[in-house]
């Protein structure tokens, strides 16, 4: 087995800031909604769409 594939770094070819933090917040804002109408006991809970943005 040739040794040219372990010691090929890969690295990244993009210069694209990360959406990570974004969804994190996103996520989190729609977790403490959909938490904060199940203590109220609301049948319906939000729509994905409607929460962010």
């Amino acid at each position: 087995m040739s040794r040219s594939r372990s010691n090929t770094p890969i690295v990244g070819m993009t210069t694209a800031d990360s959406d990570n933090a974004f969804k994190q917040a996103e996520y989190r804002r729609e977790r403490r909604v959909v938490k904060v109408r199940l203590e109220l006991d609301e049948e319906a809970l939000p729509i994905k769409e409607s929460v962010g943005q």
